[in-house]
């Protein structure tokens, strides 16, 4: 799939520009695009392959102590991986779960990537609070 459009505006009173649309709400013209050269294309990939996501492996440390991991998309919510968690770690549906990364609770709306310290490729400790 091509995320990459090139359209040339030609709006009246105004030179024709030729731009591309990378994908992601980005539209930039030519000129900007040809000083990407080095570490500004490397930064400009990285900072594209961060908003696209892609996978983590989660550990998840249960109050008993033992350990089980969830790979999942770094795109997902907290929320979602919670519910993972539930139905495939706890066997439980109606337990009240609660995500910690170094001690701060991970708010269910928020993406995985929402949070610095999880990125994808890498492996993630999460402690699991449990509430029946």
């Amino acid at each position: 799939m091509d995320d990459e459009i090139e359209y040339a505006d030609e709006r009246p009173g105004t030179a024709a520009v030729r731009s591309k649309v990378l994908g992601l709400g980005l539209s930039l013209p030519p000129s900007a695009m040809s000083g990407m050269s080095g570490s500004g294309a490397a930064l400009r990939e990285a900072e594209e392959s961060k908003c696209l996501g892609g996978e983590v492996t989660l550990i998840l440390i249960l109050e008993d102590g033992s350990e089980h991991n969830l790979t999942v998309e770094t795109s997902h919510t907290v929320e979602f991986v919670k519910e993972r968690a539930r139905t495939e770690v706890l066997r439980a549906t109606t337990s009240s779960l609660e995500l910690k990364l170094d001690d701060k609770m991970l708010m269910g709306p928020m993406s995985l990537r929402d949070y610095p310290d999880i990125v994808a490729g890498t492996a993630v400790r999460l402690h699991c609070v449990v509430s029946h």
